[in-house]
């Protein structure tokens, strides 16, 4: 994965995201017209002009990305087959403030979806102590879910979503 992610970021820095003066190839110290087409007069008047953004001009350099090694490749692959079991979680729970009223609190989290009957695993401090539990899909669409079982020594916990049946 540390792979992946270095790999990520030196096509970014091939493509000049992080430099200011990547769509002309210049360096700041250079003396040129800028965006305005002032000479010199950088954002602090120190004289550097600075460029636009490499990614927003129309004729930066275009490059093609490197090819991707075996492990990179599986990586791609299970992530465009598994993404769309990911879920969010809504957890609700209720504390007393100094003066002893009742506040509600939200927490928040991830889970997997483990079963096309709508069971989904998350971490038990995700929805320790909660009165109610929300779930939602990649696609955007929420469900009430109620706890099957948890193992707080292994910060684990199963939820169960009722997911209504599509009819054809």
């Amino acid at each position: 994965m540390r792979k992946l992610v270095v790999r990520y970021f030196c096509v970014l820095d091939d493509l000049g995201v992080f430099s200011q003066s990547a769509a002309s190839g210049s360096s700041p110290s250079d003396s040129g017209a800028s965006d305005s087409g002032r000479s010199g007069s950088g954002p602090s008047g120190s004289g550097a002009s600075v460029q636009p953004h490499a990614l927003t001009q129309p004729h930066a350099a275009i490059r093609t990305a490197p090819t991707l090694s075996q492990e990179e490749t599986e990586n791609v692959r299970i992530y465009k087959t598994t993404n769309q079991a990911v879920v969010n979680i809504a957890s609700q729970t209720a504390s007393e403030d100094v003066y002893l009223n009742i506040v509600p609190k939200e927490g928040y989290g991830s889970g997997i979806i483990i079963s096309p009957d709508g069971y989904i695993l998350t971490n038990n401090h995700v929805i320790n102590g909660a009165s109610a539990v929300r779930v939602s899909l990649y696609d955007g669409t929420n469900y009430s879910a109620q706890l099957v079982g948890d193992d707080p020594t292994n910060d684990l916990a199963v939820l169960k979503i009722t997911v209504p049946q599509i009819k054809s």
